[in-house]
């Protein structure tokens, strides 16, 4: 049953006004079975509410302690992806396979390794794609290794990333977040050995802000993208993804200067009796149509 609606806020421009979300808080105790999403259907419709050929659809599965174990999602191109989990107290391997109607494309073998107070130590990825150019299948394959550097109370300040693909050991990446009283307010990207600055973001009381991409040759931006949020905790629609914070996002804005590009995207969200999103609704300004989640729980 549907109880409430939220219609996103939008951002103060000359051709929309502003309008603030007003909602009551839900309650969302975590960890609870009840708040973890089983599925997601995903539809497109045209500017007249028809509903076009392209969805999709995900399904989670979990352990008796609330953990994925496994997240399988359908697309109508007939593409699959497959992602499965396994726990230990000392490492968690992800494994992810993607099909196309011809058969595999991608398989990606990752393992997180913890240290003796649970915290990231170092991970791997293993990589294996196949691409098919003009009828010719090619194979790739690439391997990268990853240490994190955490602070006392377990916060991942930095990661470095290296490509060992050639038998060497490459830096290819860096990544630093920054916390004031063990809250993220910032993380900052940093590509090559050089470690050019090529992308950043904002943080506050679990919300990304804004984000920030520059070119990693030569520095130019790509785009900037500002955030808002209702005052809706996310709850169990979104802690699959390992976000137990924040709230349900309502809109952002996306500048790209080069090419003097502007968009909205807004967000509209209905609930169930649980106060647990049953669709997310969203529509980006430059588009026509718009695009529906639906959301069902264990």
């Amino acid at each position: 049953m549907i109880r409430r609606i939220i219609q996103p806020t939008l951002f103060a421009t000359v051709l929309f006004s502003c309008q603030k979300a007003t909602t009551t808080t839900p309650d969302t105790p975590r960890p609870d079975p009840s708040y973890l999403v089983k599925t997601r259907i995903s539809y497109s419709y045209d500017a007249a509410g028809n509903r076009s050929a392209d969805s999709s659809l995900t399904r989670w599965f979990y352990d008796p302690q609330n953990r994925p174990v496994r997240i399988i999602s359908h697309y109508s191109n007939n593409f699959t992806d497959t992602s499965s989990y396994t726990y230990s107290a000392s490492q968690l391997i992800a494994d992810e396979l993607q099909y196309s109607p011809d058969g595999l494309v991608m398989s990606q073998h990752n393992i997180t390794y913890f240290n003796s107070n649970g915290f990231p130590d170092s991970s791997s990825i293993d990589q294996y794609r196949i691409d098919t150019i003009g009828g010719v299948s090619r194979s790739f394959s690439s391997s990268i290794h990853t240490v994190y550097y955490n602070d006392a109370s377990g916060n991942d300040t930095m990661d470095i990333s290296y490509d060992l693909s050639n038998g060497e050991r490459n830096q290819v990446g860096k990544y630093r977040r920054k916390f004031i009283n063990g809250k993220l307010i910032k993380v900052e990207s940093f590509t090559g050995l050089a470690e050019i600055k090529n992308y950043s973001s904002a943080w506050a009381n679990g919300n990304m802000i804004s984000d920030t991409a520059w070119n990693n040759q030569n520095g130019t931006l790509q785009y900037f993208r500002a955030y808002t949020y209702t005052d809706v905790p996310i709850g169990g629609y979104d802690g699959y993804q390992g976000k137990e914070s924040g709230n349900l996002l309502s809109s952002y804005t996306l500048t790209m200067p080069a090419s003097s590009f502007n968009c909205i995207a807004n967000y509209t969200y209905t609930f169930d009796d649980k106060h647990r999103v049953s669709t997310n609704t969203q529509k980006i300004s430059y588009l026509q149509g718009y695009s529906l989640s639906v959301y069902t729980y264990y």
